[in-house]
């Protein structure tokens, strides 16, 4: 699995840490987004970039599977990417947070 950052942001003495996306590098990996699947009640939101950005990624696990779920802020928008094995979703959240792909 690849690096992952890791800092507390904006929330002092949270038990929770947050992580922080690089920016986007030239030539990165273009994610396909979809429409939010709905596919069960409870997902567990393993972890997930600042809640300070525009844009939060969560990286979300449930029934042996895992996706990134994005939310805009701005325009009030949430996709997902397509569930896959939880080590294959860990690794695009990675990409993520190293600006490697979006």
């Amino acid at each position: 699995m690849g690096h992952r950052i890791l800092v507390d942001c904006c929330l002092i003495g949270s038990l929770l840490s947050f992580a922080i996306e690089q920016p986007f590098k030239p030539g990165h990996t273009k994610l396909s987004w979809y429409e939010p699947s709905h596919r069960t009640q409870r997902i567990r939101i393993v972890l997930h970039t600042c809640e300070c950005r525009h844009t939060v990624y969560e990286l979300c696990t449930s029934a042996g599977q895992a996706f990134i779920r994005r939310t805009d802020r701005e325009n009030g928008t949430v996709h997902e990417t397509a569930w896959a094995l939880t080590a294959v979703a860990n690794d695009t959240f990675n990409q993520i947070l190293m600006g490697e792909a979006s």
